[in-house]
């Protein structure tokens, strides 16, 4: 072992023993999803491959919409959903908002909206946001769109060589106790 790592080793168990039990997950899409009218849709998460080792006292429901919390106690998280805007026919311009809800409540200044036009078919919203969670809540990202053929799709890869583009992306882990 490297002296760096050797001296920078009692930090990082140093900063993981005040947070507490580590917390994280992180899970993708690969699927066209659409909105329904006027309630919108929770997103839903691909559950095969990797996604399944990235988690650590979370649970997906099993509707694969929301993130259960099981820390052991409550903390403040650091939650990105990251996703792909798109008009799914030819011709279309028009709204999709996105926001993120705790227990099935959304939260307050945790929307954002964008705009597809039939020159830009195609764009990424990434929502950052701070929330604190005790063991049992939920997190989950809910859109609604300004008509059906608004929603959110991934890419395919292009070559072997490069990996698709997911529609919706989720990523939460602990940043401190409470």
């Amino acid at each position: 072992m490297s002296k760096s790592i050797k001296l920078l080793l009692p930090s990082l168990l140093l900063i993981s023993n005040l947070l507490g039990e580590p917390a994280y997950a992180q899970y993708y899409s690969t699927e066209t999803q659409r909105s329904e009218p006027i309630v919108g849709t929770l997103l839903k998460v691909d559950i095969t491959g990797e996604n399944l080792f990235l988690q650590k006292n979370f649970e997906l429901s099993e509707g694969r919409d929301f993130l259960i919390c099981k820390a052991p106690q409550k903390g403040i998280y650091f939650v990105s959903a990251s996703i792909q805007a798109a008009a799914l026919s030819e011709k279309i311009n028009g709204n999709l908002n996105a926001w993120f809800e705790k227990n099935h409540v959304p939260l307050s200044s945790s929307c954002s909206c964008l705009y597809v036009t039939e020159s830009a078919p195609i764009a990424i919203i990434t929502i950052p946001f701070l929330i604190e969670l005790e063991p049992g809540d939920t997190i989950g990202t809910r859109i609604s769109t300004s008509g059906k053929e608004i929603g959110v799709s991934s890419i395919d890869p292009p070559s072997p060589y490069e990996p698709g583009i997911p529609s919706y992306t989720i990523t939460i882990y602990k940043v401190d106790s409470s």
